[in-house]
């Protein structure tokens, strides 16, 4: 894979790095496990030996062989294929749906004595005691974790799960800042 990556530099900064086989060992040799993605790692040890800069954006990433690259598979709770690819990112977007109904069927399962769910609709006053900037369950034996915030819906508010923590405070801002509006008196002139 290193040596593929090398191979991928474009050829005013690769011509320094020739040949690719040679600087792949010499990083590999070097080379501690890896704190950050590979990349990144690998295009500052390789200025550190020829001085030439190099990024991780200078790798073209489509250009390392398929077989090099990993696969991402995601399984069901029966160990069945639900999708794989090559690129994660792609896998993430192809399986949002999916995650979010997991992720609101996760909830609804771990509701508390009062029958309610982490997710609710229809807010119009702070009636949800403290909201967790954490939720965590388990499902299927594995962990889930997700972001619970305010989602502003117009005339109301909801408690939604999110899958990051940006996404979470994007939300919770709009969320926050529609429930603050709808409890403010209005005086008519």
């Amino acid at each position: 894979v290193v040596t593929e990556l090398i191979r991928s530099l474009p050829k005013p900064i690769r011509r320094h790095y020739v040949p690719a086989p040679d600087y792949a060992d010499k990083f590999l040799d070097r080379a501690v496990p890896l704190q950050e993605p590979l990349p990144f790692t690998l295009a500052r040890e390789l200025q550190r030996m020829v001085g030439v800069p190099v990024t991780a954006d200078d790798f073209d990433l489509s250009r390392v062989p398929d077989h090099l690259k990993i696969t991402f598979r995601i399984v069901d709770e029966r160990r069945r294929k639900v999708a794989e690819d090559k690129d994660l990112e792609a896998l993430k977007l192809q399986l949002r749906p999916k995650a979010r109904q997991a992720l609101s069927k996760a909830a609804a399962a771990t509701a508390g004595p009062s029958g309610e769910s982490i997710e609710r609709s229809g807010l119009t006053d702070w009636t949800i005691g403290t909201l967790n900037k954490v939720f965590e369950t388990r499902r299927a034996g594995q962990p889930v974790k997700a972001y619970p915030a305010l989602v502003d819906q117009g005339e109301t508010v909801a408690v939604r799960l999110f899958d990051t923590e940006a996404e979470q405070q994007q939300a919770m801002w709009r969320g926050t800042r529609r429930l603050i509006m709808l409890n403010i008196p209005v005086n008519p002139a």
